[in-house]
């Protein structure tokens, strides 16, 4: 006996109620065995009693296989109360046990509050039209049941209408085993018409869901590159907008620049006098001789009149000599120099003007760019958002389409297999 491992087979081992009682003790102590194999023995109601109670206060047991014992009515129902409690089975074999529709109804009622029993097989016993109605009715509530054998048991064509209407029902269950009942061949050619039309049905959601799934599909990837594109939109923008700031202030800078140097040239001013001082010379040398006029005698004056007056004129010859040289000569030379300087500084202000001006120009230009780039940006944007919302209310739609495409192809699975089974019953070779 492997005790360590997550399964224990007991198969075949002409077991009895008391050998149970010993393997329950054992299956309560041990903490690894999952799936526990008692078929082909002789336990009967005091062997489900035990397996009940560990399967009522041990979460951890998921398959339970008691094929060909003695367990009878009794002992389902002891085994339908344990489910009540359990909440790990998953897996529950009772084929050959003479149980009949008392312990069936038992087992139905017992799906309804079990949370995730999925494989329930009854073949071989002695379960009836009841029987079937109650597991038809408990099966319309149950979403955890997948698969149900009632194979060689008793139901009639009584029970027909229940049945189609079970194979129709919105639920879980994918596999119906109907086969070596006593059902007449009517309602056998009844069910292989409808599991043929389930197939074509089938066929037609499976093709449908792909359809909607491959459709679903290229709207994501639609929508993974609008968003890569949005993305780089986004940083260009960004990119853009961080750029403003630095030929703002490159501008500003140029402006100032530009500024003080039409100030400079606006304040610059020349002034020149270039008989300034023999004016001054000639007013002092006149103050002098009236000064001498007034200390000399009248005698003396008249004597020295012609003398200042000689001299007078020559000062005035000397002067207007020198005028007209400086005017002809040194003026001149100074008054070509200024007027050199004041023409470079002319061209230098008309190129800084020119240049103030280009500047002026690629601002406008860069900031018309930049509102067009903001307006193509935005609609852009817009529309992007436009053909998100839409594609995203596209997807929503065809995943509700491939929902409810899902849902019937799960209805229609459970038809064909029913059908199928009820076919291979009454055709097995």
């Amino acid at each position: 006996m492997n005790r360590n491992g997550t399964k224990i087979s007991f198969w075949n081992r002409n077991l009895s109620d008391q050998d149970a009682d010993i393997i329950g003790s054992e299956l309560m102590d041990n903490v690894h065995w999952r799936q526990i194999d008692l078929s082909c023995n002789s336990l009967g109601i005091q062997a489900a009693n035990g397996l009940a109670n560990v399967l009522a206060s041990k979460p951890m047991i998921t398959h339970l296989f008691l094929d060909s014992n003695r367990l009878g009515d009794k002992g389902a129902a002891q085994l339908a109360w344990s489910l009540g409690l359990n909440k790990t089975l998953i897996e529950l074999r009772l084929d050959i046990n003479a149980i009949t529709d008392l312990g069936a109804l038992e087992l139905a009622a017992a799906l309804y509050s079990h949370p995730i029993l999925e494989k329930l097989s009854l073949s071989g016993n002695a379960i009836g039209d009841k029987g079937m109605k109650a597991f038809v009715k408990i099966l319309a509530n149950n979403r955890t049941l997948l698969e149900l054998n009632l194979r060689s048991n008793r139901v009639t064509d009584e029970c027909m209408k229940d049945i189609l209407r079970l194979l129709k029902r919105q639920g879980k269950l994918e596999f119906l085993d109907l086969r070596d009942n006593q059902l007449s061949e009517e309602n056998n050619s009844v069910i292989i018409r409808t599991i043929d039309q389930l197939d074509v049905m089938r066929g037609q959601s499976l093709y449908g869901v792909e359809k909607l799934a491959s459709e679903v599909k290229a709207q994501n990837d639609r929508i993974f590159c609008l968003e890569a594109e949005l993305s780089k939109v986004t940083t260009d923008r960004i990119s853009v907008g961080n750029q403003i700031p630095s030929l703002e202030e490159q501008l500003a800078f140029f402006s100032y620049l530009h500024d003080l140097e039409i100030d400079a040239i606006q304040k610059a001013s020349f002034s020149i006098d270039i008989s300034a001082f023999y004016r001054t010379e000639i007013v002092r040398a006149v103050a002098a001789i009236r000064d001498d006029f007034n200390r000399l005698s009248k005698m003396e004056k008249a004597e020295l009149a012609e003398h200042y007056r000689t001299d007078i004129e020559t000062k005035h010859k000397t002067t207007n000599t020198a005028e007209n040289s400086l005017t002809s000569g040194m003026s001149r030379q100074s008054l070509l120099e200024l007027i050199n300087v004041i023409s470079q500084m002319s061209v230098s202000y008309t190129h800084l003007q020119g240049e103030h001006i280009a500047a002026l120009k690629e601002h406008q230009e860069f900031a018309a760019r930049l509102n067009m780039i903001k307006k193509k940006n935005a609609i852009l944007i817009n529309d992007q958002d436009m053909e998100i919302r839409e594609l995203e209310a596209s997807i929503m739609y065809l995943t509700d389409q491939y929902c409810q495409t899902k849902l019937k192809n799960a209805y229609l699975q459970v038809e064909v297999n029913t059908y199928r089974n009820l076919i291979q019953m009454k055709c097995p070779h």
